[in-house]
């Protein structure tokens, strides 16, 4: 295995070994704080219960890994991260990490645990906006 691979897996795996210990779901006053902000924002009632936004960020690499998956739309190298926040304080509720720059941010928050198990983090008529 080469450096670059060993480096980004040992990266990944920081990330994912941080996660429960630097991030919490939001609570009811905070998703009550965001839907207000997103109407009050868009004037939009039906826009209101998506009280969270996902928007994706690529990271680039400072070496070739010399894998063609990790190469991005803008001609680098990258990681895709997926960060899900909330409008009204920009506070990070969520992320996910690992997937070569490469992949569509659809399909990297596929692989995220909200997606994966909504009602686990949605009631019922909630939303959370991909960017």
């Amino acid at each position: 295995m080469g450096s670059v691979v060993s480096y980004s897996n040992n990266v990944t795996a920081a990330l994912f070994d941080a996660h429960s210990q630097s991030l919490t779901w939001v609570t009811d006053d905070e998703k009550i704080k965001s839907k207000d902000w997103v109407l009050t924002k868009t004037g939009i009632p039906e826009w209101q219960h998506g009280f969270a936004m996902v928007d994706g960020t690529l990271v680039p690499l400072q070496f070739t890994p010399g894998m063609e998956g990790h190469f991005d739309w803008k001609k680098n190298y990258s990681f895709n991260v997926q960060l899900v926040v909330l409008p009204h304080n920009l506070k990070i509720i969520e992320y996910v990490v690992g997937c070569p720059g490469s992949t569509h941010d659809s399909s990297t928050f596929a692989k995220s645990d909200i997606f994966k198990n909504p009602r686990c983090y949605l009631t019922k008529g909630e939303w959370i906006g991909l960017t």
